[in-house]
């Protein structure tokens, strides 16, 4: 059974953790950066809490959300470096994405008459960086 009123989560409740610091992504402020028959795509600013180090780094990274304009729900979401950046000055952090997809499985392949298979997310995570002038390369691919 498809719920036709899927619930709509307020945009202060959703928020990552960075170097232990509460970021807020500010989904009322996204900016439309790509649009299709079926998705939206936005950018959308990140609002860290307080004092720390995800103040320094957040605007080397940009956070994007697709929207499927049917159903209003996430398609995607990824963080992706723009800049490089330094860790303890031993280390340069020149590329990363982190990825998020988001689907529903086929309402016909449902468990039982009142059960369904729950919402998947697949996370996908790369980085490069050089540690002293060596080259290091890091990939993650999961699905919960």
């Amino acid at each position: 059974m498809v719920d036709e009123n899927p619930k709509v989560r307020r945009a202060d409740e959703v928020h990552l953790r960075v170097s232990g610091q509460k970021v807020t992504p500010q989904l009322d402020q996204g900016k439309v950066v790509k649009e299709d028959e079926t998705s939206v795509t936005y950018e959308v600013p990140m609002h860290p809490e307080g004092n720390g180090e995800a103040n320094a780094i957040l605007d080397k990274f940009e956070l994007t959300a697709r929207i499927n304009k049917e159903s209003h729900q996430f398609e995607r979401a990824t963080i992706r470096q723009r800049a490089s950046l330094r860790v303890k000055l031993i280390a340069k952090v020149s590329d990363t994405v982190l990825e998020f997809e988001f689907s529903t499985p086929d309402p016909a392949l449902s468990l039982g008459a009142d059960e369904s298979l729950p919402p998947t997310v697949t996370f996908r995570f790369f980085s490069e960086s050089s540690c002293y002038a060596q080259r290091i390369g890091c990939a993650l691919n999961s699905g919960m």
